[in-house]
């Protein structure tokens, strides 16, 4: 039986005033929220809120405005730093929580490319293909793609934009320290199940899956997953775990689902 649960939620959603984007985590440690109010145009936030609804350590609970985010671009690694900088007295999970918000937008995009500047949702795609090159397994091997982002996407109307979850569960035995890691969302769906040392959390064993993805091109990259055995996760960035599954030629998102197991790991 799991010991720890942590799980989080991310939607993109239209609003009269601009685009609604909320990361939720709630688990057995804590829950939290951070929501952006963001221009479909440009990505600058116009209005954010953090809220701490069950604190660790019986802090007092916290629902407050977050005036240092209003005016920067939520995008990619500029925008991301812009708020770590802007949340420095912040507790770091609403830094956490605030860049996923950021992650969220950047996969509701693909619904957005008319307010961003682009004529066809295929000019939006050729320009995602350039600037994302060499990111992952599916854009670092164009010529062996068969569905392309376009086809796979297809349009989306209505309020709701992009949807993630994320779960994660740890459980303690007396040989093994088991985490298991879902992600589902509304472009791909996987797992990911680590076997640690408990003493040393030393990975015995690392197994992947996707269940749904873009193309069959995605579905290779769970067999990369092994290179975590042997490795000790803990202290190590995402940067660093990256390519012991792959680096460019493994899943974005089977990476982000073993640094957060690492976290969950240490506790």
């Amino acid at each position: 039986m799991p010991d720890l649960v942590r799980n989080r939620y991310l939607t993109v959603q239209r609003d009269p005033d601009g685009l609604s984007v909320q990361t939720v985590q709630c688990g057995t440690a804590t829950e939290a929220s951070a929501r952006l109010l963001v221009d479909p145009h440009t990505f600058v936030i116009s209005a954010a809120q953090w809220e701490w609804h069950r604190p660790p350590d019986s802090q007092p609970r916290e629902s407050t405005p977050v005036p240092e985010l209003v005016g920067v671009e939520a995008y990619f690694q500029k925008g991301a730093s812009a708020f770590r900088a802007a949340l420095a007295e912040y507790p770091n999970l609403a830094r956490e929580l605030f860049i996923e918000n950021i992650r969220a937008l950047i996969q509701a995009e693909s619904f957005l490319y008319a307010e961003r500047g682009y004529p066809t949702l295929d000019a939006y795609v050729e320009y995602w293909k350039g600037f994302y090159r060499g990111s992952c397994r599916y854009y670092s091997n164009p010529d062996r793609v068969e569905v392309g982002w376009g086809r796979y996407v297809g349009r989306r109307t209505g309020i709701n934009l992009f949807n993630r979850f994320e779960s994660l569960s740890r459980s303690l035995a007396a040989d093994a320290l088991t985490i298991r890691a879902l992600l589902s969302d509304s472009f791909h769906e996987m797992v990911l199940t680590l076997v640690l040392d408990p003493e040393n959390q030393e990975i015995k064993r690392a197994k992947g899956g996707v269940l749904r993805a873009p193309d069959r091109v995605c579905f290779e990259s769970p067999a990369l997953v092994s290179g975590l055995e042997g490795a000790v996760l803990t202290g190590k960035s995402k940067k660093e775990i990256a390519p012991l599954i792959g680096g460019a030629q493994g899943c974005v998102h089977l990476i982000n689902l073993a640094a957060a197991s690492a976290e969950i790991a240490a506790g």
